[in-house]
């Protein structure tokens, strides 16, 4: 439930094109998380800070949602 991911669904599918992934150390902090042979955060945030570890800007329509809120909501959240 949080501001970034306002209107996505659930299992949404973004574009990867690599295998980095950051290791979150606190649960807390894992907004989205994937499966692709191991199970790890696509998008990790704390405060005001929120990262993805995917291409939303080739993600289509969900990407371009994603942005959107980023924008939007997110700069409520500064």
């Amino acid at each position: 439930s949080h501001p970034i991911l306002s209107d996505i669904a659930d299992r949404a599918y973004f574009y990867f094109v690599h295998s980095f992934y950051v290791k979150t150390t606190l649960v807390s902090d894992v907004i989205a998380s994937t499966n692709y042979g191991i199970s790890f955060s696509a998008i990790a945030g704390r405060n005001n800070v929120v990262g993805a570890q995917f291409h939303p800007e080739k993600s289509q329509h969900t990407g371009l949602t994603l942005l959107k809120n980023f924008a939007t909501r997110m700069a409520k959240e500064c």
